[in-house]
């Protein structure tokens, strides 16, 4: 599980949405709204497999083959991007644009197969006081590669020195990142599955959709982890924008994303020990706080870099750089941390609430209500295109704000014995 997440997350990094992706995007288009179709499609793509998936599951003692089936059709979606960006007709961009989004919320599909499969093994293999050690380690080794491996192979093919034009030097990004993701996969198809108890009677699929409501109404735990994820989720505008702010208002090529890359393995390397150790001793209630604090802090240095000059200042090793890209780097830095404790606090929190022999259904479910918020980044887009960015950095700490509100008023899970979840939902 270790060697599978530094290897997958080496490669997810080389082609991540919010440091490299809009550059690419934007190699195409200048319209911001489509920079936040990315992220859109991205969450459609998903969570919309993942309500099926879940039925399919439940009943299943042995989750292992949908991951394997949902390992093996990423590595032909993501081939195909990679080859379109290598070999095809770089004078049709809307064309090459179009076929991009459907490949890439195909290859998003693919994920959502494999991911719920992943958890459950995950959920059965790890107990709930050790998940967030675990998440730590896989995390940590991952950013030191990415830190080693990911940021200067970025930098290079995205810098005019490497000698591939566009998007052909993001082509070679694509196939660097299918190569350790592909290891990952395997490498992970090969550890044993523990066999549980499973729900023997299988349900209709009109019953299974209906269980989606009954959570939301009798499970206040699970609704309140909705809430929160919801707000956060408006937080996180900012991370979907500060690349294409860079490249704007401040002149940035595309080679800054292999900056951009360090900085948020950087930080994700300490920040991961931070919320992992602190998801174990305390609980993950505190981590869902955190992640709502450093959206509003991300938020607040982007409005910073909004409103001051574009003074160039000397940094060793970096040359002469505008004041407000400093702010950009330490967004990055912010946004690492809102996304570490984002991820570890929201996947801990649910695993340690669902019911084991309904965990599959609470994953599932957990995607697909948050479908709607699929539409905040174009949502978000639009804001730019229309108005500017300052004022979608309000409302990015806005919601953070909302979000540390919402998590205090979360129970801890380990600090409430009596209080069940549904188990008879």
């Amino acid at each position: 599980g270790v060697a599978n997440g530094c290897l997958v997350l080496v490669g997810d990094r080389l082609v991540q949405a919010s440091n490299v992706l809009p550059f690419l995007i934007l190699g195409w288009t200048d319209q911001k709204w489509v920079v936040g179709l990315l992220n859109a499609v991205t969450a459609v793509g998903f969570t919309i497999p993942q309500v099926f998936m879940a039925r399919a599951l439940e009943n299943r003692p042995r989750k292992m083959p949908f991951y394997w089936l949902g390992s093996g059709l990423r590595i032909v979606f993501m081939g195909a991007i990679t080859a379109m960006l290598l070999w095809g007709p770089t004078d049709r961009p809307v064309l090459l644009l179009v076929a991009f989004f459907a490949l890439y919320g195909l290859f998003m599909a693919s994920a959502a197969i494999s991911t719920l499969p992943f958890n459950d093994i995950l959920a059965k293999s790890i107990p709930a006081n050790r998940r967030g050690s675990y998440m730590m380690w896989r995390r940590s080794g991952s950013c030191i590669l990415i830190l080693l491996i990911s940021s200067p192979i970025a930098r290079h093919l995205l810098s005019a020195k490497s000698g591939y034009s566009f998007p052909r030097n993001f082509g070679m990004l694509f196939a660097i990142a299918l190569v350790f993701m592909a290891s990952a996969w395997f490498v992970f198809s090969l550890c044993r599955e523990p066999v549980r108890p499973v729900q023997r009677r299988r349900i209709t699929v009109a019953q299974h959709l209906r269980r989606g409501p009954r959570l939301w109404r009798r499970d206040a735990a699970f609704r309140g982890l909705l809430q929160v994820t919801a707000l956060t989720t408006l937080s996180s505008m900012t991370l979907s924008f500060y690349a294409p702010f860079a490249k704007d208002a401040l002149g940035a090529s595309a080679s800054v994303a292999g900056l951009f890359l360090f900085f948020d393995a950087g930080a994700a390397l300490i920040g991961n020990i931070v919320w992992a150790s602190l998801g174990d001793r305390r609980g993950n209630r505190i981590v869902l706080i955190g992640s709502g604090a450093t959206g509003v802090a991300g938020a607040v240095l982007m409005l910073l870099a909004c409103a001051l000059p574009v003074t160039p200042v000397r940094v060793p090793g970096l040359g002469a750089l505008p004041v407000p890209m400093l702010l950009v780097f330490a967004t990055v830095v912010a946004g690492s941390f809102f996304a570490q404790a984002k991820m570890v606090g929201e996947q801990n929190y649910l695993l340690e609430i669902a019911p084991e022999r309904r965990r599959p259904s609470y994953l599932g479910f957990n995607s697909a209500m948050q479908l709607p918020l699929a539409l905040v980044p174009v949502l978000a887009g639009a804001v730019v295109d229309r108005f500017s960015y300052a004022p979608l950095f309000v409302l990015s700490a806005l919601g953070g704000g909302l979000a540390v509100a919402r998590a205090l008023a979360l129970r801890e899970p380990r600090d409430v014995s009596g209080d069940q979840t549904a188990e008879a939902m």
